[in-house]
């Protein structure tokens, strides 16, 4: 069931009772999510290029809540877009880089505010970074982030790129002893091992 206003002689849905989603599946172009779809869920399939989600006019959207999800393990990203000069989040436009990784937002009237997702990860014996869409920011974090490596022999230092800034870490040691692990400054990750070992860093750019 919906929540309606009568606005200008017609009615208007502007939410619905909880318990109740109204999903729309994307999976073949993209897709502007219209003032009166009734949509409040949009599962994003990337397939073989980005997808847009452009967001509708946040004036006629007021209170409106949006819940957009990368749901494909595939390497292209979602972009979800304001209309025109809207934000969101403060931001042009929010992406989706990872499988799972979302966006919920609500509309103020003037543009959409909410949780932005953005990537953590842990290493796995193979060395491989894991994306998990789960630590939530405020949006002054570039969501756009990028794992850096680097290995050595009984210690190693990986740095993050210029104008980039750590936001997690790990070492891999394959069945070896890591015996140190840590982050010595804001911009790099440090591991320690008698053996082979490969540091990595996840970096991100801050948004001012």
């Amino acid at each position: 069931m919906s929540v309606q206003i009568l606005e200008n002689g017609s009615w208007k849905r502007v939410a619905d009772l909880p318990g109740q989603h109204n999903v729309n599946v994307v999976d073949s172009d993209d897709y502007e999510v219209k003032d009166d779809d009734g949509y409040d869920s949009i599962l994003v399939i990337t397939g073989a290029s980005d997808r847009t989600i452009t967001l509708p006019t946040a004036a006629d959207n007021i209170f409106r809540v949006l819940k957009i999800i990368k749901v494909d393990a595939g390497e292209h990203k979602v972009i979800v877009d304001g209309e025109g000069s809207e934000t969101v989040n403060g931001m042009a436009s929010v992406n989706l880089l990872y499988q799972y990784n979302s966006v919920e937002i609500i509309s103020n009237g003037s543009c959409w505010v909410g949780t932005a997702e953005a990537e953590h990860f842990y290493i796995d014996n193979s060395g491989k970074g894991i994306f998990k869409g789960d630590l939530l920011v405020e949006g002054k974090l570039d969501i756009g982030s990028q794992i850096v490596s680097a290995s050595g022999t009984s210690s190693v230092t990986v740095n993050c790129p210029a104008g980039k800034f750590l936001t997690g870490g790990g070492a891999n040691g394959g069945d070896r002893e890591i015996r140190s692990c840590y982050p010595p400054n804001s911009s790099s990750w440090y591991a320690v091992s008698p053996y082979s070992v490969t540091a990595y860093a996840l970096c991100a750019r801050v948004q001012y």
